[in-house]
């Protein structure tokens, strides 16, 4: 019993460990389940518990053995060391001492299939499988110690009569292999060398990507001598960068034809799986200035300045403690994206936020994620504007939500009640493709990843802004050293960063290198 007490603590201490893992990339496991077996399926219990943040489960009544444990913190435990541990009367607490806010309460019921106590038997593996949704995490620790002597005999047996199968199939084939008429395969080999040649193709590359895009006049807010799409010509981006792409979609782009041509493409490139319809009532609401110009209000601001400057901020842990607040804060626009957590770290990365990129799939997770952090949703101010990023069908259904006098709860708990259609825009599958076909085409388009694969929504935002801005200044992206800093600037502790599957993080990394070495943007870097 000692031995199954301690294998639960180090469950405890390793699920208490990866708390913060789990919180920070939006992981809310809804149940656990604890597999313990002992071989054969002779003897076989599952035990199942409940997984909640900051609460705490009660044991209900049960006629098998019931543990509790408790992994919570209070403001008055002091100690040099991270747990502590208590076992009292069926009960394990763990108390995390260094974070007295994070709490998991498990709930564990022994349910055996055979015997009254699941701890009877000498256990091999004990595995912890947490689950939600799509996601799926693993924490599996070994137990030394001898099995039963009637499992290893039952073992030993299973493999005498496999290895003994496997010498009468051999004998077989042998023995059929040294009567087979020769003569007959000579005689026809011959006739087989002639008619048997097998037509190879090549792997087809699937170019469902297209680099074919609908054109229209560039706008032309200023005239910066030192503009970007001025300095682009004299270097190696010259031939990748498209002048007359069109950055958003409006009402304008809506036909029949283009839908035809657009609807072949997959998520962000294109119009697959949108109906016309949809489309239609959607764009239909974008029919203005304000939605087909990035940078609307820019006559309106009247500061006589010649050139856009640009501040594009990611959320990179390289910004905590570089006191660029005030920096940022002085451009004429900013940039930001996602989890765009400002509160009590305007001093590293300010406090105005003039265009908010997102997708609706990107937004659930930071409010999920980050709302511990004090993140309620996108900012709000009277310069804010939002920009959506159309991953998928349902992108289009929020937007027209938020740009139709409807009560959509969903609508105005993101953007508020009183928003209009001019504060929203919406890029174009054209330009989103652009980017992945022009900037960051990833080996992942090669393999099996193809379809899920595309840019990370804040390198969207970064090529954005090179396409409407004169000046761009980046901060918080990837840098050569980017293991130096913790993956979030808002992150509590240090935590790597961690390179998602249907984006190529390192691709980007090298291309925002290449564009500062070129003199397109200014990417900020520190020691």
């Amino acid at each position: 019993m000692e031995n199954a007490w301690s294998s639960l603590t180090r469950f405890a201490e390793d699920i208490l460990n990866r708390n913060a893992v789990f919180r920070d990339q939006h992981f809310r496991p809804s149940s656990i389940r604890f597999e313990t077996g002992c071989g054969w399926g002779r003897r076989f219990y599952k035990l199942s518990a409940a997984y909640n943040f900051n609460t705490e489960a009660e044991c209900p009544e049960s006629s098998h053995d019931w543990w509790k444990l408790n992994v919570t913190g209070t403001e008055k435990e002091t100690g040099s060391s991270a747990l502590a541990k208590t076992k009292r009367a069926g009960h394990v607490a763990v108390r995390n001492q260094q974070s007295p806010t994070a709490g998991i309460a498990l709930l564990v019921s022994a349910a055996p299939r055979g015997g009254d106590s699941p701890f009877r038997c000498e256990r091999r593996r004990l595995t912890l499988v947490l689950s939600a949704g799509g996601n799926r995490r693993g924490t599996q620790v070994s137990h030394p110690g001898s099995a039963p002597r009637n499992r290893m005999t039952h073992h030993r047996k299973l493999l005498a009569l496999g290895f003994l199968c496997i010498c009468c199939v051999l004998v077989v084939f042998l023995v059929d292999f040294s009567l087979f008429d020769m003569s007959w395969l000579q005689a026809h080999q011959a006739h087989w060398n002639r008619t048997t040649t097998v037509n190879v193709k090549k792997p087809v590359d699937l170019s469902y990507t297209g680099d074919t895009y609908a054109r229209e006049a560039p706008v032309s807010q200023t005239h910066c001598p030192n503009s970007i799409r001025s300095r682009v010509s004299q270097t190696t981006f010259n031939k990748t960068f498209l002048m007359d792409i069109p950055v958003l979609q409006w009402l304008k782009h809506v036909s029949k034809e283009e839908h035809d041509r657009l609807r072949k493409y997959p998520g962000a490139h294109g119009w697959r799986g949108v109906s016309f319809l949809n489309l239609v009532a959607t764009l239909s609401a974008l029919n203005t200035s304000a939605n087909r110009i990035m940078l609307d209000d820019w006559e309106q601001r009247a500061n006589g300045a010649n050139c856009i400057r640009c501040a594009v901020i990611g959320n990179g842990g390289i910004l905590r403690g570089s006191g660029k607040g005030q920096e940022i804060d002085q451009h004429h626009y900013v940039f930001r994206v996602n989890g765009a957590v400002i509160k009590g770290f305007e001093k590293d990365v300010g406090n105005r936020t003039s265009l908010y990129t997102f997708s609706t799939n990107t937004l659930r997770n930071s409010l999920a994620g980050y709302r511990w952090l004090g993140f309620r949703g996108p900012p709000k101010s009277e310069e804010t504007r939002y920009v959506f990023l159309p991953d998928q069908g349902r992108d289009y259904t929020l937007l027209r939500a938020a740009t139709s006098n409807t009560n959509d709860k969903t609508a105005s708990k993101y953007f508020g009640k009183d928003i209009t259609p001019k504060k929203f825009k919406i890029y174009h599958p054209d330009f989103l493709r652009y980017i992945q076909n022009r900037f960051l085409r990833s080996r992942i388009l090669k393999g099996r990843g193809k379809d899920w694969y595309r840019p990370t929504t804040g390198a969207v935002m970064l090529m954005a802004a090179m396409h409407t801005c004169d000046q761009v200044d980046a901060y918080g992206f990837l840098t050569p050293n980017y293991k130096k800093f913790s993956d979030h600037y808002y992150d509590k502790r240090f935590r790597r960063v961690v390179f998602y599957s249907n984006h190529d993080m390192r691709l980007e990394l090298k291309v925002w290198q290449n564009l500062h070495k070129a003199g397109l943007i200014n990417l900020y870097m520190r020691e």
